[in-house]
């Protein structure tokens, strides 16, 4: 599920909740090591929401759409981010 997708005229990110188990800000203008664009990724939507102010700090244009949907799921991400950990954690035991 995407938050915010690059191209729809109005987000300079694109963010998603990736199969591996936490939220992904894809391309990130804001951690560019050596040039070239990287993703941040986190493990709770607190820690995402906080990520985006830093792109609006520096300019970047997030829909506050994407706060919005967030913070209405943010309880069920981060419980199933939180069981994606513990499950790999577990195969790794």
């Amino acid at each position: 599920m995407s938050y915010a997708r690059f191209g729809d005229g109005c987000s300079d990110v694109y963010v998603f909740l990736d199969v591996g188990g936490y939220l992904t800000c894809c391309a990130c203008g804001i951690y560019i090591p050596k040039g070239k664009l990287s993703s941040f990724t986190c493990t709770t939507s607190d820690e995402m929401i906080q990520h985006l102010r830093e792109h609006q700090s520096a300019g970047h244009q997030v829909e506050e759409h994407t706060f919005k949907n967030l913070l209405a799921d943010a309880k069920e991400n981060d419980d199933w981010i939180a069981e994606q950990a513990r499950s790999k954690a577990a195969k790794e035991a």
